[in-house]
């Protein structure tokens, strides 16, 4: 093991070549250069905050309106508590061994807190080492809820969808070996499938030890650890970085040892990887024969996870020279590996590939006797049905050519399990959802979706096949009381701070140097007294910063459904409400802030600028942190009241719950007489705590369960049986 700490990563963001930036307009490229830059500088990070604070106080305070003592002296107390957050943190990182001594019991987790902070904003691989972090890369769950992640989510966002449009990656693949013939190297037929690893440690290590192990359930026979994985996309989150490409899902799997045998995975891409074209996905994980290392060269075990002849990650290797496949599988079975794309502008499969499937199933599928699986990312009959969204019309056009030979769809992108069949034809093609290889869980009660329509809504040479539920994991009213015992026990710090950071420059906008008014009104008069003077005085920055709230509430509000006019009718209104409940609690807190300092007699009139921005510094820094705190529960509560009375919000209020558990994934065995057996296997709580392997042999996994309540305990969630073509 090695134990010294690795170099910073300078290349592990995504870097953008002159070729490449060539097709932007000048203003686009300017930006993308500065969030590029971004992505691998912490000095650059900090210089793009503080530039956007820095105008964002001018703005507020009204200095660029009007230049007075009170706006220059209000703008220089907004740069003091920003400072002073800055040298908060870097006093944190320099002395959190020191300063968690002073907090008696509450040491381990402070200690644990401020790990996991420096974790998620570190660029550089987790390896195993001593400085700063535990021995293994135990990342908790994605914080989704900080600024770099908003500021990725703009790169990655307007990157994907901008080098997508310019040119489709898939194009690089049409001369490359696209079919693999497994039907006799595959152990007694057995195969399994994931989908959606990569979020935190527990999750993703839980899943993978199954992954490469003996299962034994009561009830039925053993289940071996197969040759083959095929994993259905959404490989890490949040974005697609190298380096939590590598800590999120590559260290997960080397901690579970090289072993003995040989095994191979297939990896179809999905929505994560196409955020930047499809870029690090095939820098990492396609085999193009290169001897240099496309991630990192230092593994745990010090083995280059590229050779010459394969890529290798953990246990397996990857074979696959493109983004989509197809595998011939024993006993007259295909698998179709399709990578299908959700972007705007884009097709959702391209032509190559589509004439690639065709011309697969036109020559070489045996319409009487083969049957085929399809393997997309995406579920576009939950998509379309249950979101809104007009998803994959070529997939259901190739998916409808396949006729009878289709028996089985695999997908992920939902991080449940669900099963869907027929209404006419209960043992017919199945439909199953299978996204809990360890990414934080979704509900199976939001959105409500007991049936479905495959097909839907193309409607011209399509038939319309409704879809019925026949199985979910977990079951809706675990999901639902689950959330509900821990939405308000999380706590978003990330939240916390864009929450103040509103209600600070709102508070900016309209505090007054002046506090003699207090005793003239009551409590809710200066209420609506302050409410109205920040929509109607002269500064008209704080009525931008509503319309800037109103729109990002909107957008949170609407990502994940599609353009229908329900949805956006609904999310409109829920995004005013959640507008509304915010400056509501915001001048709540201004005006008990303004109680406290005519109390205390604390008034910010002077002649002298240094004088007014130290007392405001006081009065706006308070403000600041207990805005953050209102405005975390605040946000908390719209998510509460949106999930559990409009069954809006499935994927954004769900993950402030911060699922670890509920993961599953499917084992297969293809039989002799054709029909597949599928066991899914569901855990119902991830294994926290993992110790070194003691008299670890070459090729045995690095960690394992500490023991008793830490052991992992998969439960056979049910066993479905797949028939073949029928005769």
């Amino acid at each position: 093991m090695e134990e010294n700490p690795p170099s910073p990563a300078v290349s592990l963001c995504l870097v953008l070549t002159p070729e490449e930036l060539r097709n932007y307009s000048p203003y686009l490229r300017n930006l993308l250069v500065v969030l590029d830059r971004s992505q691998g500088s912490g000095a650059m990070q900090h210089i793009i905050v503080a530039v956007v604070f820095f105008i964002l106080s001018m703005s507020f305070s009204g200095s660029l309106i009007e230049r007075s003592v009170i706006n220059e002296g209000i703008t220089l107390s907004l740069i003091m508590i920003f400072a002073s957050t800055k040298i908060w943190n870097l006093l944190e990182e320099v002395f959190y061994r020191r300063l968690s001594g002073f907090l008696g019991q509450q040491k381990k987790a402070f200690k644990e807190n401020r790990l996991e902070n420096l974790r998620q904003s570190h660029k550089y691989p987790q390896l195993p080492h001593r400085s700063k972090q535990k021995r293994y890369a135990m990342l908790g769950p994605t914080h989704w809820f900080r600024w770099q992640c908003y500021v990725d989510c703009i790169f990655y966002k307007l990157l994907g969808a901008a080098r997508a449009q310019a040119r489709d990656k898939r194009l690089d693949y049409k001369d490359v070996k696209r079919t693999f013939d497994l039907s006799n190297s595959i152990d007694n037929g057995w195969f399994d499938f994931v989908a959606d690893t990569g979020d935190s440690f527990a999750g993703t290590f839980t899943v993978a030890s199954l992954l490469v192990s003996e299962i034994n359930l009561p009830g039925v026979p053993s289940l071996p650890p197969p040759d083959l994985c095929v994993h259905g996309g959404d490989l890490s989150y949040p974005w697609p970085q190298k380096h939590e490409l590598h800590n999120r899902f590559v260290l997960p799997l080397e901690y579970t040892g090289r072993g003995k045998k040989k095994r191979e995975m297939f990896i179809v891409p999905g929505n994560h990887e196409w955020d930047d074209g499809l870029k690090a996905f095939d820098e990492m994980f396609v085999n193009h024969h290169q001897e240099e290392a496309r991630c990192t060269q230092n593994t745990v075990a010090s083995i280059p996870l590229v050779s010459k002849q394969h890529v290798r990650v953990g246990p397996y290797t990857l074979p696959q020279q493109s983004s989509y496949f197809a595998l011939k599988l024993p006993n007259n079975w295909w698998l179709f590996g399709i990578d299908m794309v959700d972007i705007e502008g884009c097709l959702d499969l391209d032509q190559d590939q589509y004439d690639y499937f065709t011309k697969i199933y036109e020559e070489e599928v045996k319409k009487s006797t083969d049957s085929i699986i399809i393997v997309t990312h995406i579920p576009d009959y939950f998509w379309n049905y249950c979101l809104g969204y007009s998803k994959g019309k070529r997939l259901a056009q190739l998916r409808h050519s396949f006729g009878t030979n289709f028996r089985l769809m695999l997908s992920g992108d939902m991080h449940f399990y669900n099963r869907f069949s027929a209404n006419s034809d209960p043992n017919g093609p199945q439909y199953l959802i299978v996204g809990g290889g360890g990414g934080f869980g979704h509900s199976t009660s939001v959105p409500r979706a007991e049936s479905t329509v495959s097909n839907h809504p193309f409607t011209d040479n399509l038939p319309q096949i409704p879809l019925t539920r026949r199985s979910a994991y977990p079951k809706p009213e675990q999901c639902h009381r689950y959330f509900n015992e821990n939405i308000f026990q999380r706590r978003h710090y990330g939240l916390m701070k864009l929450t103040g950071f509103f209600y600070l420059m709102i508070g900016a906008g309209v505090v007054s140097t002046d506090l003699n008014f207090v005793s003239e009104k009551t409590f809710f008069e200066l209420v609506a007294f302050n409410a109205k003077e920040s929509v109607s005085c002269f500064n008209l920055f704080p009525f931008l910063g509503y319309i800037l709230l109103l729109a990002i509430n909107f957008v949170i509000a609407t990502a994940n459904y599609g353009p229908e006019a329900k949805f956006l009718l609904k999310g409109g209104a829920l995004s005013l409400l959640h507008t509304a409940s915010h400056f509501i609690s915001c001048f709540i807190c201004l005006t008990s802030w303004q109680k406290i300092f005519y109390l205390l007699s604390w008034e910010a009139e002077s002649s002298d600028v240094f004088d007014v921005a130290w007392k405001h510094y006081w009065q706006l820094g308070l403000f600041w942190i207990t805005g953050g705190i209102v405005g975390h529960y605040v946000s908390m509560t719209y998510f509460w009241v949106a999930f559990n009375f409009f069954s809006f919000q499935w994927n954004e209020a769900y993950c402030t719950a911060e699922d670890e558990d509920h993961k599953n994934f499917i084992r297969c065995k293809i039989g002799l007489d054709g029909a597949i057996d599928i066991y899914v296997i569901g855990i119902d709580k991830s294994c926290m705590r993992w110790k070194e392997r003691v008299g670890r042999k070459d090729g045995d996994a690095f960690l394992e369960p500490q023991g008793g309540e830490h052991n992992i305990q998969p439960k056979l969630v049910e066993v479905v049986r797949v028939l073949p073509k029928p005769k």
